[in-house]
């Protein structure tokens, strides 16, 4: 931790300010052991080798400590080399349960061109804001914020999870990322639906395939949503379930819930919509990730069929007569046996800022989504310590020169 983050976060007892307790230890480049404390109620919170323990010492905490533990067991990540952290989310290690290899069908593929495209639009959303504070919350190993302080310029991100190993975890970014890339971002140890930011201190909130791990995800958004400035931006891509799909089975149900305890919730697009405009947000836009890659565009829909699904009390969203009218009606109305892959989206919410602008960006899918999936390729075949890792040799990108998106 650096002594400047203080400035933006803040006690999850009582909201006062922090303060960092004499005698702590430096390697030059942040504090790596100490303690904060909080004049207001007394509490401290630990720094452990960088990570910042921003937590509650309750029953909440402790099932939360259980499921962090079962995470790293879960994808057996101690017997993942270095290298393959550092090519997430462009390269997926065996370990994981994925393919090995870039393909635009896998989620990793998925993963990588959504992280693209969402990295070129954070970009052009906070073009002109000096140093933009951004809050990246649930990244597990951090693949994600390593990327935002690479390639978002002058970016004070802040990583948080409920996972602190080394081998999986926010104990990963010091030992993988900073040296390699010359890159620093923060790490705190804290569950998203505790308040440990000042409020609107940050610019951007992201969260890459995270929201559906929130049991309370109004609390949740309520939370993002007090922390952003009056014109900062929600980000988020997201996996969301078909609307026939029984919501408490889908959640309480699945292998990772029962055998893992690893809290999987399933959402409608409805419920975001929902539970966004609930925690203040007022422009709020969705898009289906089929609007970047064709392939994954299921051949038909049927609203009349699907409408009877629409949770109630939310339905005015399906028959609403906004702009994005046919977007709805398109998402709610697959038909079951069209879900054989999770249904990913795109969402972007602010609480004042007109957010008009993204669908305009969408038009151009075309000639952006084709440099994108050149960026994201490029990036999996030239990624250093690729060719040592699984023997391949890449192709190169047009004319020799990486794409602006994924550098």
């Amino acid at each position: 931790m650096r002594a400047e983050t203080l400035e933006l976060c803040c006690c999850p007892e009582c909201y006062a300010d922090l303060a960092l307790e004499p005698g702590y230890e430096s390697d030059g480049c942040e504090i790596t052991r100490g303690s904060l404390r909080c004049d207001a109620c007394g509490e401290r919170y630990a720094i452990d080798r960088g990570l910042v323990f921003l937590t509650r010492d309750n029953h909440e905490w402790r099932l939360l400590r259980k499921e962090a533990q079962e995470w790293g067991k879960y994808a057996d990540w101690d017997t993942i080399a270095e290298e393959y952290f550092d090519q997430l989310p462009y390269f997926a290690p065996s370990g994981a349960k994925q393919d090995n290899g870039f393909d635009a069908d896998t989620y990793w593929g998925i993963e990588a061109l959504m992280t693209a495209w969402n990295l070129d639009v954070l970009r052009d959303l906070l073009a002109g804001v000096e140093r933009p504070a951004i809050w990246d919350i649930g990244v597990q190993s951090a693949w994600t914020s390593k990327l935002l302080a690479k390639h978002l310029s002058g970016a004070r991100v802040i990583a948080s999870d409920i996972v602190d190993q080394d081998n999986f975890g926010l104990g990963v970014p010091k030992k993988v990322f900073f040296d390699r890339h010359d890159i620093f971002f923060e790490r705190f140890i804290s569950d998203v639906h505790w308040r440990n930011l000042k409020r609107e201190s940050m610019d951007a909130v992201y969260a890459a395939m995270t929201l559906h791990h929130f049991e309370y995800l109004q609390q949740g958004l309520d939370n993002i949503a007090s922390v952003l400035k009056p014109d900062g931006v929600f980000c988020a891509a997201e996996p969301i379930v078909d609307l026939s799909c029984d919501k408490y089975t889908n959640s309480y149900e699945t292998d990772n819930w029962v055998k893992h305890g690893i809290r999987e919730m399933s959402y409608y697009f409805t419920d975001y919509y929902q539970f966004l405009a609930n925690a203040g947000f007022k422009d709020i836009r969705m898009y289906p990730y089929f609007l970047l890659d064709e392939r994954a565009k299921p051949d038909g829909y049927n609203r009349d069929l699907m409408l009877p699904y629409y949770p109630m009390p939310q339905r005015y969203v399906a028959e609403c007569r906004g702009p994005r009218k046919a977007l709805f009606d398109m998402m709610a109305s697959f038909e079951f046996r069209e879900f054989t892959t999770p249904f990913y989206v795109f969402i972007y919410a602010s609480k004042t800022r007109s957010l008009e602008g993204l669908d305009r960006v969408f038009l151009m899918r075309d000639v952006r989504a084709r440099r994108l999936v050149q960026a994201a390729r490029y990036e999996f075949m030239h990624h250093p310590g690729r060719a040592e890792a699984i023997g391949a040799e890449g192709d190169g990108s047009r004319d020799g020169q990486t794409p602006c998106a994924v550098r």
